[in-house]
Parts: C-alpha cells; structure tokens; sequence
C-alpha cells in the first residue's frame, strides 16, 4: 500500500464498501491499480476555516495498490467490507 496523489474526484466508479459517522470508505479501479479511499470530508462541516486548513490534506486519503487482494486484505484488517454493501428501502 502506498499513499497515491491522486483526488478522489477522479473515481466516478468508486463503491462504498463502509460508512460510519463522519465519513466513508470507497473502493475504485484505475489504470490497473486498486484503490481505497477514505472519506472523512464530512466532518469538515465541523471544523473553523484554520482548522480545515491544517487538516484538508488528512480528511481524504487515498491508498494504492497492486492488486483486488492486497486492497482487500488491508480493508479487512481495518473491519471494513470488502464488498459493497447493500442497502435496505
């Protein structure tokens, strides 16, 4: 796993795989890597404009890797679902 620079605004396919209060966790595929990207952008609601600042980097992370496996091990590892999950009416 390594940190990517990449937004994730450049994942138009990415799937929820966890939601918790204050964020979420996304699955996507690009250019034959596999990426989790951790969303917690909502809790910047919360946050003063100095402290979203000092933090904006930190509130959405996006993790690389080389294979559905090794992305998957990781998301386990955390307790996150390694598949989208389904939800109810």
């Amino acid at each position: 796993m390594r940190r990517s620079p990449l937004s994730k605004d450049v994942f138009a396919d990415a799937r929820v795989v966890a939601e918790f209060e204050g964020g979420r966790v996304l699955a996507a595929e690009r250019g034959g890597k596999f990426y989790l990207i951790q969303d917690e952008s909502s809790l910047a609601d919360l946050l003063s404009e100095e402290d979203l600042n000092d933090l904006r980097n930190a509130l959405v992370k996006v993790c690389e890797f080389n294979s559905p496996g090794e992305r998957d091990a990781f998301s386990q590892a955390r307790g996150w679902a390694t598949e989208v999950r389904r939800r109810g009416c």
